[in-house]
């Protein structure tokens, strides 16, 4: 909890970068974790990194877009709002999605990339967002997607 923002975000990029880490926690401490706790790690295998669309917060949740397979999930907050991190919406950020307890989070690093979206695109997300929700397709957990 006392190391420097950078160190943590060097140790969460290797973590991310290498299974195999998780894999060797695991082994290591598997008769010292809980059946909840191996399988909450077990569980963050099915990460998602990536570049995403933060469209709106609502009151459980914020409406997240994968830009690189256009789908939208509804990603929990680990503490604060994400509205209390960004003033305008959408906005553009690099995280990593993980899922947890039946609900998705992100790893409590966000990179915003100061893009700035304008009317047409803003628009088209919406059009987007709205066919989703009428479809009942913005994911509530990872586990459906492996």
């Amino acid at each position: 909890m006392n190391l420097d923002m950078k160190i943590k975000a060097e140790c969460r990029d290797k973590f991310i970068e290498n299974d195999q880490l998780l894999d060797n926690y695991l082994a290591l401490n598997f008769d010292d974790l809980t059946k909840e706790h191996i399988s909450i790690l077990t569980g963050f295998k099915q990460k998602i990194t990536g570049d995403f669309i933060i469209y709106k917060c609502l009151t459980n949740h914020a409406v997240f877009l994968n830009a690189a397979d256009n789908k939208f999930y509804a990603v929990k907050a680990l503490g604060d709002r994400f509205d209390e991190y960004f003033d305008k919406f959408p906005v553009l950020i690099r995280t990593t999605l993980l899922p947890y307890n039946g609900k998705i989070i992100y790893d409590g690093f966000v990179k915003s990339s100061g893009v700035c979206f304008g009317s047409g695109i803003t628009s088209t997300i919406k059009d987007e967002y709205m066919k989703a929700k009428k479809q009942n397709s913005i994911l509530t957990t990872l586990s459906s997607l492996f």
